[in-house]
């Protein structure tokens, strides 16, 4: 949640909580960027008006970065012009609330939100990594782009031997266990990290970085492997 006004924070923060919500709080946009960064939360409740850096603009960064453009954006608002509401829309928000609100109307859209997000997405529950609908959108954008781009498929060799032999929850463990060292990996990029299913992975990066990529995914997987 961002939003830099105290009193509402508290009221949004209560209705979210006592509905089984996690909340992470910013108070403003660069704050924001910093803990999407950090968390990369499910649902990210973005007022307009706050302070270092505005709604409309911290909307505008996350949905140009292909780490975090199929979060959702759900905006809260004191504007009453049309216009700037669709702004908020066209830059990728998908939804938006005016202030004053009621607190049922916020947690049903927010509900709402998440439930279309997921459908759309076909994200992983296991690892919250966004699915093959969103790594389909993403090369299909690079194609478009007509500017060079590749392709890292990530698999655990002897994967499917060791979910045999020590079970589906050591094996879902070490899943997700991959899926944060393949962030860390990436972290501070504009990469895009998918889980297709199963102990496969894909990131869609640079050329240029493609290889350095692979080498330092490897020795990050090498080094926290026991043994």
């Amino acid at each position: 949640m961002v939003e830099d006004e105290e009193a509402v924070s508290y009221v949004i923060r209560r209705c979210l909580e006592t509905s089984g919500f996690a909340v992470i709080e910013a108070r403003d946009g660069e704050t924001a960027l910093k803990l999407v960064e950090k968390e990369s939360p499910d649902l990210i409740l973005l007022d307009v008006k706050i302070p270092r850096m505005d709604g409309f603009e911290v909307c505008r960064r996350i949905k140009e970065d292909l780490r975090f453009q199929h979060i959702p954006i759900l905006m809260l608002t004191a504007l009453t012009e049309q216009d700037e509401r669709v702004k908020g829309l066209d830059l990728g928000a998908s939804d938006y609330v005016v202030k004053p609100f009621n607190v049922q109307e916020l947690l049903a859209r927010v509900r709402t939100t998440l439930r279309r997000s997921r459908a759309d997405l076909d994200a992983s529950p296991l690892t919250r990594l966004p699915g093959n609908s969103s790594l389909e959108r993403v090369i299909l954008s690079g194609i478009q782009s007509r500017q060079p781009f590749a392709i890292l498929y990530v698999d655990l060799n002897g994967f499917k031997a060791y979910n045999d032999h020590y079970g589906f929850s050591r094996g879902d463990e070490v899943i997700r266990r991959t899926a944060k060292i393949l962030q860390s990996a990436v972290l501070g990029g504009t990469d895009f990290l998918g889980h297709v299913g199963g102990d496969d992975f894909v990131v869609v990066t640079t050329a240029e970085r493609a290889e350095p990529l692979c080498k330092d995914i490897i020795f990050r997987f090498d080094a926290a492997a026991p043994g």
